[in-house]
Protein backbone atom coordinates (compact mmCIF):
# COMPACT_ATOMS: atom_id res chain seq x y z
CA UNK A 1 0.00 0.00 0.00
CA UNK A 2 2.79 2.15 0.45
CA UNK A 3 4.63 1.73 -2.47
CA UNK A 4 0.94 2.58 -4.46
CA UNK A 5 0.87 5.55 -2.47
CA UNK A 6 4.41 6.53 -3.33
CA UNK A 7 3.71 5.71 -6.51
CA UNK A 8 0.87 7.97 -6.75
CA UNK A 9 2.54 11.37 -5.26
CA UNK A 10 5.36 10.78 -7.69
CA UNK A 11 2.92 10.79 -10.76
CA UNK A 12 0.97 13.65 -8.93
CA UNK A 13 4.58 16.02 -8.58
CA UNK A 14 4.97 14.76 -12.10
CA UNK A 15 1.75 16.21 -13.43
CA UNK A 16 2.25 19.51 -11.50
CA UNK A 17 5.84 20.36 -12.37
CA UNK A 18 5.45 19.27 -15.95
CA UNK A 19 6.37 22.10 -18.62
CA UNK A 20 3.65 24.64 -19.34
CA UNK A 21 5.18 26.17 -21.98
CA UNK A 22 6.15 23.28 -23.21
CA UNK A 23 3.72 23.10 -26.18
CA UNK A 24 5.39 23.11 -29.79
CA UNK A 25 6.22 26.46 -31.24
CA UNK A 26 3.84 26.97 -33.88
CA UNK A 27 6.29 28.59 -37.03
CA UNK A 28 5.08 30.13 -40.34
CA UNK A 29 6.05 28.53 -43.86
CA UNK A 30 6.88 29.54 -46.83
CA UNK A 31 3.80 28.37 -47.91
CA UNK A 32 1.71 30.60 -45.60
CA UNK A 33 3.23 33.51 -47.06
CA UNK A 34 2.49 33.38 -50.54
CA UNK A 35 0.48 35.96 -52.31
CA UNK A 36 0.62 39.56 -51.84
CA UNK A 37 1.01 41.58 -48.33
CA UNK A 38 0.14 45.24 -48.93
CA UNK A 39 1.02 47.77 -46.44
CA UNK A 40 -1.74 48.71 -43.77
CA UNK A 41 0.30 50.46 -41.16
CA UNK A 42 3.82 51.04 -39.22
CA UNK A 43 3.86 51.43 -35.46
CA UNK A 44 7.78 52.83 -34.53
CA UNK A 45 8.66 54.63 -31.91
CA UNK A 46 5.35 53.85 -29.50
CA UNK A 47 3.58 55.97 -32.74
CA UNK A 48 1.31 54.45 -35.02
CA UNK A 49 2.12 55.75 -38.81
CA UNK A 50 -1.43 54.92 -41.28
CA UNK A 51 -2.14 57.91 -43.25
CA UNK A 52 -0.73 59.87 -45.98
CA UNK A 53 0.45 62.76 -44.06
CA UNK A 54 1.98 60.72 -40.96
CA UNK A 55 3.86 58.56 -43.36
CA UNK A 56 5.35 61.32 -45.10
CA UNK A 57 7.13 63.70 -42.16
CA UNK A 58 8.44 60.10 -41.10
CA UNK A 59 9.61 59.51 -44.64
CA UNK A 60 11.57 63.23 -44.27
CA UNK A 61 13.79 61.24 -41.64
CA UNK A 62 13.71 57.34 -42.26
CA UNK A 63 13.83 55.01 -45.69
CA UNK A 64 11.80 51.84 -45.99
CA UNK A 65 8.55 53.51 -44.08
CA UNK A 66 5.87 52.01 -46.10
CA UNK A 67 6.52 48.47 -47.27
CA UNK A 68 4.30 45.61 -48.91
CA UNK A 69 5.73 42.05 -49.80
CA UNK A 70 4.16 41.62 -53.35
CA UNK A 71 3.89 38.38 -55.52
CA UNK A 72 5.58 35.91 -52.53
CA UNK A 73 6.63 32.55 -53.41
CA UNK A 74 7.98 30.03 -51.66
CA UNK A 75 11.65 31.54 -52.41
CA UNK A 76 10.78 35.04 -53.64
CA UNK A 77 9.36 38.27 -52.10
CA UNK A 78 8.92 40.98 -54.23
CA UNK A 79 9.71 43.81 -51.63
CA UNK A 80 7.54 46.94 -52.62
CA UNK A 81 8.79 50.63 -50.92
CA UNK A 82 5.51 52.71 -51.77
CA UNK A 83 8.09 55.81 -51.44
CA UNK A 84 10.73 54.73 -53.59
CA UNK A 85 10.37 52.46 -56.65
CA UNK A 86 7.08 51.66 -58.49
CA UNK A 87 8.09 48.06 -58.79
CA UNK A 88 9.06 45.28 -56.45
CA UNK A 89 12.59 44.79 -55.48
CA UNK A 90 11.95 40.91 -56.07
CA UNK A 91 15.10 38.61 -54.41
CA UNK A 92 15.29 35.31 -52.16
CA UNK A 93 14.31 34.87 -49.03
CA UNK A 94 14.69 32.36 -46.33
CA UNK A 95 12.23 31.69 -43.12
CA UNK A 96 13.43 30.26 -40.57
CA UNK A 97 12.18 30.15 -36.74
CA UNK A 98 10.22 33.43 -37.89
CA UNK A 99 12.59 34.80 -39.67
CA UNK A 100 12.42 36.13 -43.14
CA UNK A 101 15.63 36.65 -44.53
CA UNK A 102 15.59 38.98 -47.51
CA UNK A 103 18.30 38.68 -49.74
CA UNK A 104 21.46 37.46 -47.64
CA UNK A 105 20.12 39.86 -44.64
CA UNK A 106 19.19 42.97 -46.72
CA UNK A 107 16.46 42.95 -44.84
CA UNK A 108 15.72 41.03 -41.97
CA UNK A 109 12.17 40.53 -40.26
CA UNK A 110 10.34 38.78 -37.60
CA UNK A 111 7.11 37.66 -37.80
CA UNK A 112 5.37 39.34 -34.70
CA UNK A 113 2.16 37.60 -34.98
CA UNK A 114 3.10 33.66 -35.45
CA UNK A 115 0.90 32.89 -32.27
CA UNK A 116 -2.35 34.14 -33.75
CA UNK A 117 -1.17 34.28 -37.92
CA UNK A 118 -4.51 33.20 -39.36
CA UNK A 119 -3.56 34.01 -42.93
CA UNK A 120 -4.98 37.55 -43.64
CA UNK A 121 -2.72 39.64 -41.27
CA UNK A 122 1.08 39.53 -41.45
CA UNK A 123 2.85 41.44 -38.35
CA UNK A 124 6.99 41.74 -39.03
CA UNK A 125 9.03 43.55 -36.88
CA UNK A 126 11.98 45.13 -39.21
CA UNK A 127 14.97 43.66 -37.16
CA UNK A 128 17.78 44.68 -39.33
CA UNK A 129 19.55 45.85 -42.90
CA UNK A 130 22.52 45.71 -44.21
CA UNK A 131 21.12 47.64 -47.39
CA UNK A 132 20.68 51.01 -45.10
CA UNK A 133 21.11 52.77 -41.30
CA UNK A 134 17.95 54.79 -42.11
CA UNK A 135 15.24 52.12 -42.18
CA UNK A 136 13.04 51.92 -39.56
CA UNK A 137 14.47 49.11 -37.46
CA UNK A 138 11.84 47.66 -34.28
CA UNK A 139 9.08 48.89 -36.23
CA UNK A 140 6.46 46.80 -36.76
CA UNK A 141 4.44 46.61 -40.38
CA UNK A 142 1.21 45.10 -40.14
CA UNK A 143 0.14 43.76 -43.76
CA UNK A 144 -2.66 42.24 -45.05
CA UNK A 145 -3.90 39.79 -47.69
Amino acid sequence: MKKLIYLFMIMLVISFTGCKSCKPETKITPEDLIGNWNFQSLTFNNFLYDTEPELAGLDLTYSYVQLSFIDVTTTEIGLLDHRGSLTPYTKNYTLSNNIINFDNDSFVFHIENWETFNGTVLMVKFVSSNETNEAPINGIFTMIR
